[in-house]
């Protein structure tokens, strides 16, 4: 078809002028900061700071008013004169300001301790009610904490396992006059309680803060239950508390009496692993859990996951003639042990602990065999083990062992790298 013509363009429609810019409006005088956040409102008590004239200053690009910075305009609320919130101040504020300073008004009020008494345990149990009083507690006279406490003291059992009361509770055993209120509500529930998830966390606490004697008390009720609780997430933490604070005999001789069930649990390993170490440092000691080990099959526990942990803690904190019966009885192991992800940290431990002649044994296991050697040499774990050994060699012995690995080095193993581990600590003789 033949083209149309093309249309003739339509002209252009003049621009619309520009609308001048409206001045800004300058921001009425209200206080900003009367409207702040909860924890400053009950720091007055529910007093905001006066409304005050707001400073304005002029911009040279823009000629409007516009707002001086926060920092020219608010000093810190702890410099005005607290006065109350009124319904007349809260009027001068726009509508979205009014209601929020509304809102923390009613929460002012609804926290003022002084109107609530009687009414402490719903605010413990509140979740905002629960952090101010918490607050409010280490800045009560002796008579007001004495009131909250004969108050509270008929309901610590059950807010010790309340989501937010529990903190209120852990905050009164830091008060010694709550610690006789405490000590009634949570006698004969201690156990119970330290495999809760919240009253764990309240026995922990008044296990650090309580007296020795009290503290004693309490954890004398666990007698006969360490291990169940040991093996329990939240309970396994409170035992470790438990054994710190008092090092009751009774709670190491019952970890030690279930050592090779607790070592392959994963909260059992942290308790025997915490309790050996406090043990250690105390000057108690851990010949039973050398014997305890001794007596079951260290080799399997030394291979596993969790129970690897409380071999090799054992083995360092053991004394010398304790250390030589562990070696001695890992040793024909060795080999299994340095191929394996957990042994091998048992090899390493175990080497760091061997006599000069069980070194020796240890030495000839691996070089009487090059095709053994090779295997740990490319070992990913394996070749650790082997360097944590020639570290304890002498120098002559050394040097002749790192001779033969360099022979037998290649490009599939680590002896290259084992070699210059030890060029480069200067280990080699020339």
């Amino acid at each position: 078809q033949p083209m149309q013509p093309m249309q003739p363009m339509q002209p252009m429609q003049p621009m619309q002028p520009l609308q001048p810019l409206q001045p800004m409006q300058p921001m009425q005088p209200y206080d900003l900061n009367m409207y702040y956040d909860l924890s400053i409102a009950m720091q007055y008590g529910g007093m905001v700071p006066p409304p005050q004239p707001v400073p304005m200053m002029v911009s040279p690009m823009l000629a409007a008013p516009m707002m001086a910075p926060q920092s020219a305009m608010t000093p810190p609320p702890h410099q005005y004169p607290a006065t109350p919130i009124t319904t007349s101040m809260a009027a001068e504020l726009p509508p979205h300001s009014t209601r929020f300073v509304a809102g923390h008004t009613a929460l002012a009020s609804k926290h003022g301790l002084a109107h609530h008494e009687g009414k402490l345990v719903a605010l413990a149990t509140d979740k905002r009610g629960s952090r101010v009083l918490q607050n409010r507690l280490a800045h009560m006279s002796e008579a007001q904490l004495v009131s909250a406490c004969e108050e509270l003291r008929p309901h610590l059992l059950s807010l010790a396992k309340h989501s937010a009361a529990n903190y209120v509770v852990s905050a009164l055993v830091s008060l010694p006059s709550a610690h006789a209120a405490l000590i009634g509500a949570l006698r004969g529930h201690v156990a119970e309680l330290l495999k809760h998830p919240q009253g764990s966390r309240v026995v922990q606490a008044a296990l650090v803060e309580l007296p020795l004697p009290a503290a004693t008390t309490m954890v004398a009720e666990l007698q006969g239950c360490v291990a169940h609780c040991a093996l329990d997430t939240h309970g396994s933490w409170g035992i470790c508390a438990a054994y710190k604070r008092t090092h009751a005999p009774f709670i190491l001789a019952e970890v030690i009496g279930s050592l090779h069930h607790l070592a392959v649990h994963q909260h059992g390993c942290r308790v025997v692993q915490r309790t050996l170490g406090e043990a250690a440092a105390a000057g108690a000691g851990v010949a039973e859990a050398a014997e305890a080990l001794l007596n079951g099959d260290v080799a399997a526990l030394a291979t596993d996951s969790y129970g690897n942990y409380v071999v090799q803690i054992t083995l360092r904190h053991a004394n010398p003639s304790e250390s030589v019966r562990l070696v001695g009885a890992l040793l024909p192991h060795l080999l299994h042990l340095a191929s394996s992800k957990h042994g091998s940290n048992v090899a390493e431990a175990m080497l760091s602990r061997a006599t000069h002649q069980q070194l020796l044994q240890a030495r000839a296991a691996v070089f009487a065999d090059l095709l053994t050697l090779r295997q740990l040499m490319a070992h990913p774990f394996g070749n650790y083990v082997l360097q944590a050994m020639l570290r304890r060699l002498g120098p002559n012995e050394r040097v002749s062992a790192l001779r033969t690995i360099e022979t037998n080095s290649a490009d599939d193993n680590f002896g290259r790298a084992i070699i210059a581990q030890f060029v480069a600590a200067g280990a080699t003789a020339a």
